[in-house]
């Protein structure tokens, strides 16, 4: 399938859900309606803000900071970027975290944020402030979606 923004349709979610079933992680943790693919970013945001105040140990779905979210990615274990849009009738963006630091740096740059596997108005490995915007860098959530397999 093909996730080329076009007529004021991004695809982060359809992206970012592709990625998380074939990780094997059921799509009804984050999403808000019978077909998950429906679930804005904001609906999928709001689940993953909710259930990370669940205690789970060893599975559920745990917010960290971008900089533990990067350390994660780089060991292999998925991570979700999100921003939640403040217009509840908009859509906010959401995306996976990728193991590598942008441009080979050695560390994460702040200002930068984490490398990103973006999907949306383009379709680039990208940082945390391109991919969700300067102004918003601070309001992304990172989270860890843990599952007993």
């Amino acid at each position: 399938m093909e996730l080329q923004a076009t007529d004021g349709l991004y695809f982060c979610n359809w992206a970012t859900y592709s990625i998380l079933e074939g990780a094997g992680i059921d799509l009804s943790l984050i999403t808000t309606t019978a077909n998950p693919r429906n679930t804005r970013a904001n609906g999928a945001d709001a689940e993953l803000q909710a259930r990370s105040q669940e205690f789970l140990p060893n599975e559920g779905i745990h917010e960290v900071s971008g900089k533990r979210g990067q350390a994660l990615a780089n060991q292999g274990i998925l991570v979700v970027a999100s921003w939640q849009h403040p217009d509840p009738g908009s859509s906010g963006h959401i995306a996976t975290v990728r193991p590598g630091t942008f441009n080979d740096l050695l560390d994460l740059d702040p200002e930068l944020g984490p490398t990103i596997a973006n999907v949306g108005v383009t379709n680039e490995v990208t940082t945390a402030r391109d991919a969700f915007g300067e102004s918003r860098l601070e309001e992304v959530r990172y989270y860890v979606i843990e599952t007993n397999r």
